[in-house]
């Protein structure tokens, strides 16, 4: 993220808080920004895992990439579920 788009979002945070937005599209935007989050955060797993994979010692290195991509992801999804509160 490039600082000034991290301006850019931090308007449209404030935008969005501020005006009478309606539910679904305020939904829809929070809904956005956790999955650009966790996307982000698999991403970086899989990353970590690729460069030594011995960081993830769950994940079964027979595995496709498709496939270490998935585990990674869902690591992320559930790293937020519990934690990203």
């Amino acid at each position: 993220m490039w600082p000034s788009d991290r301006n850019t979002h931090h308007q449209k945070v404030i935008e969005v808080s501020e005006s009478n937005t309606a539910y679904h599209r305020f939904l829809v935007f929070v809904v956005m920004n956790i999955s650009v989050l966790v996307l982000s955060f698999g991403i970086d797993y899989w990353c970590l895992y690729w460069i030594n994979p011995k960081s993830f010692v769950g994940i079964d290195p027979s595995l496709t990439v498709p496939e270490q991509l998935f585990e990674t992801w869902y690591f992320s999804v559930l790293n937020y579920s519990f934690a990203g509160r």
